[in-house]
Parts: structure tokens; sequence; C-alpha cells
């Protein structure tokens, strides 16, 4: 599989980032006209945009982002929760609360029933779909286990299961897509080939290689809803850009559809790390550049956002092409059904608000909250999707399904929240 890793080329990404700073504003704004005409841009028009500083333009670029969301997904904006199955893990990253020599940190395996137990909260709150996310512990999370709890959160009523766990061989992630798992999530976390060996120096995590190829068994697995993302503030933040570009451009260009979605969080503190700090701290100004350029390049790729994020910088990026969002999350197991403890955690999240109070601050900003997962059910994915997304037909099938699903969400709701959901809904009632 290391064949199919040349597509990080350190000294071509040097080159397209030095060379774009050459660009003038002409330049600049013929690139942000290409991305509206939902044409996408190459990794080195991206890096073009990167080298942006001007406030009046990243806005400009933000609102572009949004422009090209709604074109595509239209107004919804799909919220899910991480469900944290183990903290146990054999790795040793320097930034992760769950490295293996944190002692610091109480070590929890979740067994069958408290899965469910888990997964139930989910369901009462109204969630339908499930991130089911694992430290790397061959003993502990294997295969075994986890085809056990992808089987036990469906029978709770969650009605998709996605997954972000170790990089697998094809015949194990192959038996994770026949049990029904949707979108498989893994992030390279740098593409930065020296400080990946400095932030993972032991664990079979340290193989920067069978991690970069790892989308690849996913796809030959049969995966064709996939999702990548990076830690940034590891690297700097544009060579981390490229370096995510550059992999959904290799993965479209072999498989023939790119990641659904990208994930974008920054580093953040969490107990007993040996990395206290970011190496290359990435600022807000920067973040919502990142976010606008990774949708002008990739429009038919879902960017999501965590908790990790502080509230008002959540609502703000709602308007620059946030396609999916996290809410009422916890990052230790057992954290749901149980306590929210911190020294169980893997970081520490910034917005605790709930799914209710997010639905509501989402219908407020002017988007409509779906808990909808027609597209899986329907089968609708990969070359489906993008099919249909080409068409510009999704905003239609997908604002009247999120409708439907924020009727059924309504009834998990507490009785004083109902004015301002029917309001939400009746907004948009009509699609």
């Amino acid at each position: 599989m290391e064949e199919q890793c040349d597509f990080i080329n350190e000294q071509r990404i040097r080159q397209e980032l030095h060379e774009a700073k050459d660009a003038g504003p002409d330049t600049v704004r013929k690139l942000i006209d290409k991305a509206l005409d939902l044409k996408g841009l190459t990794t080195a028009e991206a890096a073009v945009l990167l080298q942006v500083d001007d406030h009046s333009v990243v806005k400009e670029m933000m609102h572009a982002a949004g422009a090209i969301k709604d074109r595509l997904f239209g107004p919804r904006i799909v919220l899910y929760a991480p469900l944290y199955l183990s903290n146990e893990c054999c790795n040793n990253c320097l930034y992760c609360s769950f490295r293996r020599d944190n002692t610091l940190e109480q070590r929890k395996t979740l067994t069958v029933d408290e899965i469910a137990a888990e997964a139930r909260v989910l369901v009462n709150q109204g969630q339908t779909i499930a991130l089911l996310v694992s430290g790397e512990d061959p003993a502990k999370s294997n295969i075994e286990y986890l085809l056990e709890a992808v089987k036990a959160v469906y029978a709770t009523g969650i009605e998709r299961v996605d997954m972000e766990v170790a990089p697998l061989s094809v015949v194990d992630l192959v038996r994770l897509k026949e049990a029904g798992v949707g979108t498989l999530v893994l992030f390279q976390e740098t593409y930065h080939l020296e400080t990946y060996k400095m932030m993972h120096p032991t664990g079979m995590k340290a193989n920067y290689k069978w991690r970069l190829s790892a989308m690849d068994r996913a796809m030959q697995a049969g995966f064709r809803d996939i999702g990548l993302g990076a830690l940034f503030g590891l690297y700097e933040y544009k060579f981390e850009v490229m370096g995510l570009l550059g992999h959904a451009l290799h993965l479209t260009q072999h498989y023939g559809v790119g990641p659904r979605t990208i994930c974008i969080p920054r580093l953040r503190p969490a107990l007993g790390t040996v990395l206290k700090n970011p190496p290359y701290p990435v600022s807000d100004f920067d973040f919502k550049k990142l976010i606008a350029v990774m949708k002008l390049a990739l429009p038919f790729t879902g960017i999501c956002l965590s908790t990790r994020e502080l509230p008002a910088l959540r609502e703000e990026l709602l308007d620059a092409g946030i396609v999916q969002i996290s809410a009422g999350s916890r990052t230790n197991p057992g954290g749901y059904a149980g306590k929210e403890r911190h020294d169980e955690e893997q970081f520490h999240i910034e917005d605790g608000r709930s799914v209710e109070e997010m639905s509501i601050v989402i219908g407020e900003k002017g988007f409509l909250p779906s808990f909808c997962t027609n597209c899986f059910s329907s089968k609708r994915n990969g070359e489906k999707w993008l099919e249909c997304a080409r068409q510009e037909i999704m905003p239609d099938i997908c604002s009247a399904q999120a409708v439907e699903s924020l009727r059924r969400f309504r009834e998990k709701c507490r009785p004083e929240q109902l004015p301002r959901l029917d309001t939400i809904i009746d907004k948009f009632g009509n699609w």
C-alpha cells in the first residue's frame, strides 16, 4: 500500500504555497468565481486562497463557501454525537489524554451493555447518528468488540452508526461495512512526515504510511462514505490544508468519489498530555479562512465542526459552509449514561450546549437542524449521492426529510421549548 502514499509530496506543497504568494487580487477573485461554479480547486489554486490575509476578502470567501453549501446541501445542518467506547490505547501520541503512558487518565472500556446504555441516552435526546470512537488497543477494542458495539447501538434505535477507529485491514473493514457502519472516519492528524514521527513516537500509530493508506483500504472494502481529518495546531495550517486536499483529490481520482466529510478540529488542552500548547497555533481568523478554502476547493464534501470550539465561533461558522455539527457531546466512555469525568475524557469540550439547545440555535440562526438519515437508509451514498448532488436536487430532498426528522425530534423536547421549535418547523414546513 506504500505506493499509494506518494500523493503527499512535501516539496510540491511548499512550492505551490511559495508560488501562490505572487498571485494578485484579480486571480483571487477569479478563483472564488470558479469555486462558485462548483468546479472545485486544484491544490495550487487553493494555495493562492490560503495566502490571503485581507479580512474583507476572507469574508468574501466565507460568504462564497456558505453559498456553495446552500446550493448543494440546502439550509440543513446535520447533528450527531460521538460515543466513546474505550480510552485504553497502545499509542503514545503526545497531544492525547488516551496515550499509553498517561498515568493521570482513568482507563475504561465499556461493556456491550454499557454501550447500549450510552446509545439509549442519545436516542432519548433525539439523536439519530452516533459516531463510535475508541482508543487503539488490540486486546480491548479489537474487531470483534467493534462489531458487537455496532450491533448493540443499532438495537437501541440509533439510525446510523459511523465509526472513528484505528486503521484496519481490508478484511476487517469489509466486516464493519457488512455490519452497517455508515461513514468511516480517520484523522491523519498531521500530513507532515517529520511532525507525525515526533508526535507519535511509539505504538502502532507510529506507522505514517499505514495510517495514510487506510482510506484506500476502506474504499477497497466497499466504503464510499469516508471522513478525513487533521488536528490543526500540530504543524502549519496551510500545509495541513494542502495535505487534506491532496488526500481528497487522490481518492477521487482512484475511486471516483472523494470524502463525504472533512473534520477540522483545533488542538485543545487535555489531561496528562506531553504537548501542553499547540506548536503551530491557529488563530480564529486563519481557522475561518481554512474552512472556507476547503469548502471552495471541495464543494461536494461536507465540513464537520466539533464541540472543541467556543459557542460564538461555532455559530458564526454556520454561515461559512458547515454541514455537520456535534452537540451535547461527551468525550469519556460512559459520559452520557454516567458522569462526565475529566479524568477519563480525550479532550475538554468548549461548547456544552445540549442537543435541544443547539437545535434551537441552528434554527434561529436561519438554518434547518436535521436528524435525517434518509441517504443512508436509501443507500444513496458515494457515487449515487454525488450524482444527485451534481444535479442540484439534494437541497429539496434533504430539506423535506430534515423537516420530518425535526418533527420527530420535537417529541423528545421539553414543553417549554416547543414554541421555539414550532416556529422553526413552520418556517421550513413548505419544503
